[in-house]
């Protein structure tokens, strides 16, 4: 089955990250603004999943107001879209396995408070994902706890430990605006070990050979957390 939509998202996708990336390097940014086009990076870089091929806008499409932007492939799973990880070797797309749930948007879900059960309405209000399972109370931000499971999901982005993601920042061609936006040292302070690129190919939920954690001193880990 092809799908318009995915190639059109796939697209689009790139040429925002580029946008983003000149922004980046223009040297010209505001404090709100950096940090708006870091995140505009980030969500558009599909090497931040395990097989370098899904970004965050592939379910989040921003033509769609940040929700899933592939109804010719909805029909067929439910409103849920395909991973990073190929079921089978040789399988034509979209053979991989398959994220849970419809995607949710982005754009009222910043403002959402953690979850909290409201007296007079007599009902709970707050929280992230359908269910409302990221409260918010870790973070005290729905949002931000929300976007910390995709990047780990084994059908989403499948990366087999968080610390790949944060070595894939240190790896990726915005390290320098990463670091200028969170502080000099904050992705180069982190001491990966020589394999950390080939620990990080192996998808989360793999078997054999399994899944890893990357050996990181308690320091680095931290950092990396």
């Amino acid at each position: 089955m092809n799908d318009p939509d995915a190639a059109r998202i796939r697209t689009n996708e790139a040429m925002l990250f580029q946008e983003a990336l000149t922004a980046a390097q223009s040297g010209t940014l505001d404090p709100f603004h950096s940090i708006e086009t870091l995140g505009k990076l980030e969500i558009y870089d599909p090497n931040l999943s395990v097989n370098n091929n899904i970004a965050c806008s592939f379910c989040h499409d921003p033509q769609t107001g940040y929700a899933n932007g592939s109804p010719v492939l909805s029909v067929y799973t439910g409103g849920s879209n395909p991973g990073s990880v190929p079921i089978t070797v040789h399988g034509a797309y979209p053979d991989n396995r398959i994220a849970k749930r419809n995607p949710q948007s982005y754009n009222y879900s910043p403002y959402f408070p953690p979850l909290q059960f409201n007296v007079t309405q007599g009902d709970f209000y707050g929280g992230n994902f359908w269910d409302a399972r990221a409260t918010g109370y870790r973070l005290h931000n729905p949002a931000a706890e929300q976007a910390q499971d995709p990047p780990l999901d084994t059908q989403e982005m499948a990366n087999p430990d968080f610390a790949c993601v944060v070595f894939k920042l240190s790896q990726s061609v915005y390290a320098f605006f990463f670091e200028k936006v969170w502080g000099t040292g904050s992705l180069t302070g982190i001491t990966f070990p020589a394999n950390t690129a080939d620990l990080c190919k192996i998808p989360g939920g793999a078997v054999t050979p399994p899944a890893p954690t990357i050996p990181l001193s308690p320091t680095d880990r931290t950092r990396a957390q």
